[in-house]
C-alpha cells in the first residue's frame, strides 16, 4: 500500500493483503504507559516513581513508603499512604507516547490499581504535573472497599490549554508525570499499579485500487480453530469451534475448564465448521469503516469470508460513513450469522451521509439468521442511534447477481439486493436507492422461520425511496414473499415518520410461499406506497396468493401483474392485465413511457438506463407511432389579441396522456412536431396568470394542413373531462 490517505494522495491498494491492512487504520486505537508487571515502579518502558515527599525522609513528613506483601493476586510491592494529602507520581523520563501525526479524538486517561487497607472511606483523585504545574484531574474519587479497584480519570482536554489534545500535546508527556492525590482523611491506601491510558482515532482516510485484485488467497486465510467434540476438562476461547449435542458451536465466552455445558457460551452454527474464515470484513474490527473507496472499475475476484459467530460479514462489515464506488466483486463465498451481504454487511450511515455507487457483485450468501441479502444485508440510517441523527444513504447503479440463502436457526429479512432498507428520519426520506437491480435466487424455505423475502429487498421500514430499480431473481420462503419486497412497513411506530415509496420498478421473477401470503410485487404492505410498478412472475402459494399484492393497508397506484403468467386472477391492489396488454404501450398511459426499436425484456416495459437512455423513465418495444406536424399560425384570444409565451399543451383524448408542449412567439404562432397520426388531441393553452386561462380543444385525427373551426360543445367538453374551463374557444380540425 502506497500513499498518504488524503484526497490528493489516497492510500493505493494494489493486492488482497493491502486490501485487508485497511482494517489497520479503522477504528479506536490505544498505547498505554503502564508498569504491567507485578511490581510497582517496574514499568514496561523506562520511567521514574517520584514519591512526594520524599519516603526516607522522618517523622510527621512520611507520606508514602514502600511495602511488601504476598498476595494471592500477585501484586507483591505496593506504596502505602501514611499520612493524609498524600501524592504519589510517576514521573515519564524519556518515556514518550508517540501518536500518528494525523490522530484525533485524542482522550488520555489516568489508572489506577488500589485498594483501602483498613474500614471507611478513602477518597483519591487523578493528577497530571506538566512543567512544574500539578493539574488535579476530574472529581475525586471515594470507596470502602478493601479489595483491589482500578479507578480512573478520563480527560478530553489538555489540562494547561482546556483545549482538545494534539498529538505535540500527549508527546509532551514524556517529561511530565502522572500521579494521585490522597484526600486529608484518607491515609490508608495502597496502590500497586499507575499509568496513562491514550485512545485516539485517525482520519477517514482515502483509497483506490491499482489494478484488479485475485483474492484466491483467502479461501486458506485464518483457518477454523475446530477443537472436535466438546470435552468438559479441556478450555476453549472465543473463536474455538465444537461439537456437542449433535450440532456444532462457536465458542462465544471463554470456557474454563472444568465448566458444565451452556448454550450461553456457545453459538449454533447451523452447519458445517468451516474450514477457513477468509478475510476479515472491512469495518468489522476494531471499528466500523468511514473513509472513501474507488476501485476505479477494478474487479475483486474469488474472495472468501466466513463469519457464522458474529454478526456485519461482507468485505465491508459495517459502513457508517463515507462512500464506496465503482468495484466490481466476482466469484464471492461469504457466509455469516445477520446482517451479510457480499459488498457490505451493515450500511448504517450513522456518522454521516454515505453513497455505495456503482458496485456490481456475483456470488453466492449463506446466513442462519437475518438481514442478508445480495450486494447489502441491511440499510439503515442512523438504525443504533437516536432517530435523525445519521445518514443520508444514496445507493445508486449497483447490481447484485447472487444466490441468497437463509437456513436453519431463522431466516429473516433476505433480498436479493438487499435484506432490510430503513430511513430512520421522522421527517425526512433519508435512504433512496435508484436505478439498481438484481437476479439470481433467494431461498429462506430451509430456515424455521422464513419470511419478508423478496427478489429485490426483503423487508422495507419507513423513510425509504426505492426508484426505478428492477429485479428477475426467483423467490421462495415460507410466508411473506414477493417478487420484489416480501413486507413494506412504510410508516413504522412515530406518525411522523414519512411514508416509503416503491416507484418505477419491476420483477420478473417467480415466487413460491410454502405456507401463505406470496405475490408477484410486495407479499404484505402495512402501510407504504408504490406507483408505476409492475411483476410478471408465477406465484404459488397453499393460502394468500395474488397477482401483485396478497395483503394491502397502504396505496397502489397505477401498477399492474400478468394475470396469464403469475397465474393468479385476483390481488388486493393493482390492475391485472394479460400478456399482450402488458406489452401494450397504451396499457400505461399516466407513465413517463416512450417506445423504443430495442427488442428487450421479452415485450415487457423496461427502465430506460438499462440501455442507457435518460428521455423517459420507461421504455417498451415496438414500432413509432406516425407523428405529423402542425401550427397554431396566428393565435389570439376573444378579443383578438396574440398572447406571447402562452403555454400550450397536448394531450391525447383517450388517456390524457401529455404528447407535446410548445410556447407562443410574439405573433401567437406556435409549432407541433410530435403530434401521433389517428389518435384525437386536445390542446389547452393558458396565459397572463389565471385570470386569463384560455382553454382549446381540437380533435385532430390526420395530418391537418387546414380544415374549418367551430367551438367545442360543452357536452363534448365534459367528455373529454375538462371543467372550469373559464373563458372558451376551440376548433375542431376534420377528417
Amino acid at each position: 500500500m502506497t500513499g498518504s490517505g488524503t484526497a490528493l494522495d489516497p492510500y493505493i491498494i494494489y493486492d488482497v493483503d493491502d486490501l485487508q491492512a485497511i482494517n489497520d487504520h479503522l477504528g479506536t486505537r490505544t498505547i498505554y504507559s503502564r508498569p504491567w508487571d507485578d511490581n510497582f515502579g517496574e514499568a514496561e518502558q523506562t520511567g521514574t516513581w517520584t514519591v512526594y515527599p520524599n519516603p526516607d525522609e522522618q517523622g510527621d513528613d512520611v507520606f508514602w513508603s514502600k511495602v511488601d506483601e504476598a498476595s494471592s493476586d500477585g501484586d507483591t510491592t505496593y506504596i502505602q499512604a501514611q499520612s493524609h494529602g498524600a501524592i504519589c507520581l510517576l514521573s515519564f523520563d524519556a518515556l514518550p507516547l508517540v501518536l500518528p501525526t494525523d490522530a484525533e479524538n485524542i482522550v488520555v486517561t489516568i489508572y489506577v490499581n488500589n485498594r483501602n487497607t483498613a474500614s471507611g472511606t478513602s477518597s483519591m483523585q487523578g493528577m497530571l504535573k506538566i512543567s512544574g504545574t500539578e493539574y488535579l484531574v476530574g472529581s475525586s474519587q471515594s470507596r470502602t472497599t478493601q479489595t483491589y479497584f482500578l479507578s480512573s480519570w478520563a480527560m478530553n482536554n489538555y489540562p494547561p490549554t482546556g483545549l482538545p489534545w494534539t498529538v505535540l500535546d500527549v508527546f509532551s508527556l514524556a517529561t511530565s508525570g502522572v500521579g494521585v492525590k490522597v484526600s486529608d482523611a484518607s491515609p490508608n491506601v495502597r496502590i500497586t499499579q499507575l499509568y496513562l491510558r491514550v485512545t485516539y482515532t485517525l482520519p477517514s482516510y482515502y483509497y483506490e485500487l491499482a489494478n484488479d485484485i485475485d483474492a484466491s488467497a483467502t479461501a486458506t486465510w485464518n483457518p477454523a480453530s475446530n477443537r472436535g467434540a466438546w470435552q468438559p476438562l479441556t478450555s476453549y476461547l472465543v473463536g474455538d469451534y465444537v461439537s456437542q449435542d449433535g450440532s456444532n458451536w462457536w465458542c462465544r465466552t471463554a470456557h474454563t475448564s472444568g465448566a458444565t455445558w451452556s448454550s450461553l457460551n456457545w453459538y449454533n452454527i447451523y452447519g458445517d465448521i468451516p474450514e477457513y474464515e477468509g478475510l476479515v470484513p472491512l469495518g468489522s474490527s476494531p471499528g466500523a469503516f468511514d473513509g472513501h473507496f474507488d476501485g476505479n472499475s477494478h474487479a475483486i475476484t474469488n474472495l472468501h469470508i466466513v463469519k457464522v459467530g458474529r454478526p456485519y460479514t461482507g468485505l465491508w462489515g459495517r459502513v457508517v460513513d463515507g462512500t464506496i464506488q465503482n468495484v466490481s466483486v466476482e466469484g464471492a463465498f461469504v457466509r455469516g450469522r445477520e446482517f451479510v451481504g457480499i459488498l457490505v454487511g451493515m450500511l448504517q450511515g450513522e456518522a454521516g451521509p454515505v453513497a455505495v455507487t456503482n458496485c456490481s457483485v456475483e456470488g453466492e450468501v449463506q446466513a442462519t439468521r437475518g438481514y442478508i441479502g445480495g450486494l447489502i444485508g441491511s440499510v439503515a440510517c442512523d438504525y443504533f442511534t437516536e432517530w435523525g441523527q445519521g445518514g443520508p444513504i444514496q445507493v445508486s447503479r449497483c447490481h447484485a447477481s447472487v444466490n441468497v440463502a437463509a437456513s436453519n436457526w431463522s431466516g429473516w429479512d433476505v433480498g436479493g439486493f438487499v435484506g432490510f432498507v430503513d430511513g430512520g428520519a421522522t421527517v425526512l426520506l433519508a435512504t433512496h436507492i435508484t436505478d439498481c437491480s438484481s437476479d439470481g435466487t433467494v431461498s429462506a424455505v430451509d430456515a424455521t422461520a422464513g419470511y419478508h423475502a423478496g427478489g429485490f429487498a426483503g423487508h422495507i421500514d419507513p423513510g425509504v425511496v426505492i426508484d426505478s430499480c428492477s429485479t428477475t431473481a426467483s423467490v421462495s420462503a415460507i410466508e411473506q414473499v414477493g417478487g420484489f419486497a416480501g413486507y413494506l412497513d412504510g410508516e413504522g411506530w412515530d406518525e411522523a415518520q414519512v411514508i416509503s415509496q416503491i416507484t418505477n420498478s419491476y420483477t420478473r421473477g417467480s415466487v413460491t410461499a410454502t405456507t401463505s401470503l406470496a405475490s408477484g410485487f410486495v407479499g404484505r404492505i402495512i402501510t407504504g406506497s408504490t406507483d408505476a410498478c409492475y411483476s410478471t412472475g408465477a406465484v404459488t402459494a397453499p393460502a394468500d396468493a395474488a397477482g401483485f399484492c396478497a395483503e394491502n393497508a397502504g396505496t397502489i397506484t397505477n401498477s399492474f401483474w400478468d394475470t396469464e403468467t403469475s397465474g393468479q386472477a385476483t390481488s388486493d391492489g393493482g390492475t391485472g392485465k394479460t400478456t399482450a396488454e402488458m406489452k401494450e404501450i397504451l396499457t400505461f398511459p399516466t407513465w413517463d413511457i416512450a417506445i423504443t426499436p430495442t427488442d428487450r425484456n421479452d415485450g415487457y416495459p423496461f427502465l430506460s438506463w438499462e440501455i442507457g437512455e435518460s428521455e423517459t423513465i420507461w421504455l417498451i418495444y415496438g414500432a413509432e407511432e406516425d407523428k405529423y406536424t402542425w401550427d397554431f399560425p396566428d393565435l389570439q384570444d376573444y378579443k383578438g389579441r396574440h398572447p406571447k409565451n402562452a403555454r400550450i399543451t397536448a394531450y391525447r383524448a383517450d388517456t390524457n396522456a401529455v404528447v407535446e408542449e410548445q410556447y407562443t412567439d410574439h405573433h401567437g404562432s406556435a409549432r407541433f412536431t410530435q403530434l401521433p397520426k389517428g389518435v384525437d388531441i386536445v390542446f389547452h393553452a393558458i396565459w397572463g396568470g389565471a385570470s386569463q386561462n384560455e382553454w382549446f380543444f381540437l380533435r385532430v385525427n390526420q395530418i391537418a394542413d387546414g380544415g374549418t373551426g367551430s367551438s367545442t360543445a360543452a357536452g363534448a367538453r365534459e367528455a373529454l373531462g375538462i371543467s372550469n374551463a373559464g373563458l372558451i374557444w376551440g376548433i375542431v380540425l376534420g377528417d
